[in-house]
């Protein structure tokens, strides 16, 4: 009788601390989650980043616009030749031809009471940001 009420104390025992031992676990890994923000922190970084370009996207952007896009764009590229990194570069499609280096020779081809469509058409793997935008002219349909 005395070994066995030994041998049900021993099994609480042992029940007590794997209880604990879950429990701060369960703490410890509930603390690592709220700590571990970069993820979260790089996916508002990019969200910021793209914000002032995706603003503008959509099916009926007005001519000017476009213009405005156009003009941010080139004073981002502009600020950005000086960075290393060229996931900074924000390349732009205008009616399927690359104009990046001739913004402003583009932007004088957009008019202003015209409605383009413009997208977001690439981002960069590793940062989430925005790497080619394309502007198309919409038809007039009757």
């Amino acid at each position: 009788m005395e070994n066995a009420s030994k041998a049900l104390i021993i099994a609480g025992a042992i029940l007590l601390s794997i209880l604990i031992i879950g429990l701060g676990m369960m703490i410890y890994n509930q603390a690592k989650d709220a700590t571990d923000v970069s993820g979260t922190m790089d996916e508002l970084k990019a969200s910021q980043y793209n914000s002032s370009y995706l603003n503008y996207e959509g099916d009926k952007v007005s001519g000017s616009n476009v213009k405005t896009l156009l003009d941010n764009i080139r004073n981002h590229n502009n600020t950005s030749t000086t960075d290393t990194d060229d996931s900074l570069t924000i390349n732009v499609k205008v009616g399927g031809t690359d104009v990046t280096a001739k913004i402003v020779d583009a932007r004088k081809e957009i008019k202003s009471g015209a409605t383009y469509t413009v997208v977001a058409t690439e981002f960069d793997k590793t940062t989430g940001y925005v790497t080619m935008i394309e502007i198309t002219e919409n038809t007039k349909s009757n």
